[in-house]
């Protein structure tokens, strides 16, 4: 059996091309696998047409969707939004280096700034009068004044393990990346960590939360009331969501490093918190209470209209650059195949010749798990990507041709015979990153073989191997 294979191409290569390349990627990896298993072929530059141009000097990009304010903290007003991956003319910085200012003048949180040049300290400017709805929580866990302001009503750590009523935190689970259809999880002992019924390997403590690709775990929480509500949270490994609706990371918090401020909540709403990654965490939400206005006093003004928060991703994408966090959400996705499908995961959009993690050529449906920390995803011929992970196949004993599929979904475990190809290319896989550590065997023959797929495979991949049947 060859050892195993790195699933990376060049992406224009004719099919003769194609199998002279892996003929010789074999024996390559064979010699450097002698010395050292564990190191994986470099990453293969796209094509030239696909490079972007480096910044200006003085030019960061934003990491993730962000608000710009008038000044440096959140006690200034929100004046404009900007959308992860955008490029960001930095000018200077504040004393205390934790937010940016901008050329236009604007401020943006440094946590959520990738790149940032080595700029001058600024002086602030004076606060002007914010709106109710902008004025921070108050440091500490105390509640703000019964007078008015914000109010924690939620902690994830201190209100732990939850309960069944508003103001409370439900842990849940998913079988598909990111299509909100949500179980309810277990505790074994009544107080201790919840788990999934399923055996995937699925867990929320009170303070961490273990994840694992065969589905999503996260954090669900409903609103007792309508207003104003504060979302703070420590670990960049959640993803924020209100109700189906991608929303991310726009501020700084006060209490814990990223927040998000939603207006207009109403009663019952749901909001998740989705770990991409096994990760700690700790998360607090605020309510803003109003003042009761004096008998006979003169209604306030009317707080001035929120500045729109940049778009949220889309849940299904075509082909071209798409930014992560601000064009699409992090994932597992399938796409449905097209001629000769080329797709690459982006670690930095910003350099001679941009990072690539991963990247895959090759017919037939592919499947994807795009990275919380990935900063982009391209694809060419791919047809459409999609979060619907619902079977392809009629039954998963039926034959099937190349491409990639879910082993138990799609394709059934048992003893397989392909019809043979010239160069036939195949993989047991244990998770979709299209990254060596992926692949738990592969292999390239000549003609007809036969591979058996094992019940804890994730996937199984081939190409030019001609059909597949079950044999047993």
């Amino acid at each position: 059996m060859f050892p195993l294979v790195q699933r990376s191409w060049m992406p224009m290569l004719s099919a003769s091309g194609l199998a002279v390349l892996i003929l010789c990627l074999a024996l390559a990896t064979t010699a450097a696998q002698a010395s050292d298993r564990t190191t994986a072929a470099p990453a293969l530059l796209p094509p030239a047409s696909l490079l972007l141009s480096p910044p200006p000097q003085d030019a960061g990009g934003a990491s993730s969707n962000a608000n710009l304010r008038q000044g440096p903290g959140t006690n200034y007003p929100v004046v404009g939004g900007v959308k992860a991956g955008a490029p960001l003319e930095i000018v200077a910085k504040n004393e205390a280096g934790d937010w940016y200012q901008l050329a236009a003048g604007n401020w943006i949180f440094a946590a959520l700034v990738d790149g940032a040049p080595d700029v001058p300290v600024a002086a602030a400017p004076a606060p002007a009068a914010a709106p109710a709805q902008e004025a921070a929580p108050a440091t500490g866990g105390a509640p703000a004044p019964a007078g008015g302001g914000w109010v924690q009503v939620a902690d994830a750590a201190a209100d732990f393990p939850g309960g069944r009523d508003r103001n409370h935190w439900y842990y849940l689970w998913t079988e598909g990346r990111g299509n909100f259809i949500w179980q309810d999880m277990q505790q074994t002992d009544g107080a201790g960590c919840y788990h999934d019924t399923g055996g995937r390997g699925l867990e929320i403590c009170a303070d961490s939360m273990t994840a694992n690709p065969k589905g999503d775990v996260g954090l669900q929480w409903k609103a007792s009331r309508g207003g104003t509500y504060r979302f703070e949270w420590d670990s960049a490994s959640l993803k924020f969501y209100k109700h189906g609706e991608f929303v991310g990371i726009l501020d700084a918090g006060t209490q814990l490093p990223y927040a998000t401020t939603v207006t207009d909540v109403i009663e019952w709403e749901m909001f998740f918190w989705v770990a991409a990654d096994s990760t700690n965490f700790h998360v607090k939400v605020f309510r803003l209470d109003e003042p009761a206005a004096a008998a006979g006093a003169p209604a306030s003004a009317a707080p001035a209209a929120p500045v729109a928060a940049p778009s949220a991703p889309s849940l299904s994408f075509g082909g071209g650059l798409q930014i992560v966090g601000s064009d699409i959400a992090p994932g597992t996705y399938r796409g449905v195949g097209g001629g000769y499908c080329y797709w690459e995961r982006i670690t930095a959009l910003y350099s001679a010749s941009r990072s690539i993690i991963a990247n895959e050529l090759g017919y037939g449906p592919q499947i994807v798990t795009i990275a919380a920390s990935d900063k982009a995803f391209d694809s060419r011929r791919c047809g459409t990507w999609t979060l619907d992970l619902s079977p392809i196949t009629a039954s998963p004993t039926d034959p099937f041709d190349a491409g990639m599929y879910f082993v138990g979904k799609d394709v059934a475990p048992g003893t397989w015979q392909s019809d043979g190809g010239d160069v036939c290319y195949w993989a047991r896989l244990s998770g979709f990153s299209g990254q060596l550590r992926d692949i738990k065997e592969n292999d390239i023959v000549a003609g007809p073989t036969v591979v058996t797929i094992e019940a804890g495979d994730q996937g199984f991949y081939s190409q030019r191997c001609g059909t597949w049947t079950k044999i047993n």
